[in-house]
């Protein structure tokens, strides 16, 4: 288990988050690491160090809305402990949802529009954008190729074979596969004739 803890001056890390919040970042994530001696808050081009003691085990990353949040935040105790825990980030007795890990590339427009028709189809089980975006940045390129938006109808039948087969263990990729397969074993057909 990787270990995060330190203490910091809680007004020093308070006027890191408020500088942060009031600058005109657009991205998506706050970054968090400690080189030993100072913690360092980033969010895009924007940094903040803050002296603090304890040892940190890499870098983790949150939603950058968060930022805000912490930054209107009272925090009174000094010093105050900075905690990585069962997948929260821990200031004093406020918590977030955070990874382990750089954060995943803002997303594009395209990307950005996708997630978001994901999202609403996904609405009633509560995900949450950074969630899904962080999902879709540890995508595999070559998976994506395989379900380009060329084959949109075959996308279709796939998914409503998978809604029916998904219960019996079977992977829309091999659906995928099967259909390419005939597809292709079908022109070599007609090409022999």
């Amino acid at each position: 288990m990787l270990e995060c803890r330190v203490e910091v001056q809680a007004e020093q890390l308070t006027q890191a988050f408020r500088a942060l919040a009031r600058g005109e970042s657009q991205k998506d994530w706050t970054e968090v690491d400690f080189d030993g001696a100072m913690l360092s808050l980033s969010m895009g081009s924007l940094q903040e160090k803050v002296p603090a003691a304890g040892s940190w085990s890499g870098l983790i990353h949150f939603p950058a809305r968060l930022t805000k949040t912490l930054a209107e935040r009272p925090i009174q105790r000094s010093p105050l402990e900075v905690s990585v825990e069962e997948g929260c980030l821990n200031v004093g007795n406020f918590s977030v949802p955070c990874q382990f890990g750089p954060a995943p590339e803002d997303l594009d427009g395209n990307t950005a529009d996708r997630v978001a028709e994901a999202l609403l189809i996904l609405k009633k089980y509560r995900i949450k954008k950074e969630t899904l975006a962080a999902l879709v940045a540890g995508g595999d390129p070559e998976y994506a190729a395989m379900w380009s938006g060329q084959n949109e109808v075959m996308l279709d039948s796939i998914a409503k074979a998978w809604k029916v087969l998904a219960p019996l263990g079977v992977d829309p990729r091999e659906i995928r596969r099967l259909i390419h397969d005939t597809v292709r074993y079908g022109f070599t057909l007609v090409a022999k004739k």
